[in-house]
């Protein structure tokens, strides 16, 4: 099987609001079971060393802060998930200018219109 490929992330738009919460429990439910296992470790290092078990039992203590903090967190900044389109030259046109040079800056001009409430068009008085 096919390992399958990251889409490209070609907008700026923001992830789904849906999307980004099931990232968030996914993290905190991750972060619980660290705590859990941890616990469960401390448990067992203080029947040999008492020092290093209450040190491991203190951090699975403080560990549910975090994992709420992170939780609570906005979307990330940056994502490594998702791999950009970076365009490959600065300036650099898709399709060749009509008359195969340089365009200048086009101007598109208009006569002024308004409509009414109706939708009926109606020309700007001159």
């Amino acid at each position: 099987m096919m390992k399958r490929e990251r889409p490209h992330l070609v907008t700026e738009a923001a992830v789904s609001p849906v999307e980004e919460h099931k990232r968030r429990q996914h993290r905190y439910l991750l972060t619980m079971i660290v705590r859990m296992v941890l616990l469960v470790v401390a448990v067992l290092v203080a029947r040999a060393n008492v020092p290093l078990g209450i040190v491991v039992g203190v951090l699975s203590a403080v560990l549910p802060g975090f994992a709420v903090v992170m939780a609570n967190d906005g979307p990330p900044k940056s994502s490594k998930y998702y791999r950009r389109v970076v365009p490959t030259g600065a300036g650099e046109r898709a399709l060749p200018a009509p008359d195969g040079g340089a365009m200048g800056p086009r101007v598109i001009t208009a006569d002024a219109v308004i409509i009414d409430e109706n939708g009926a068009t109606l020309r700007a008085k001159e």
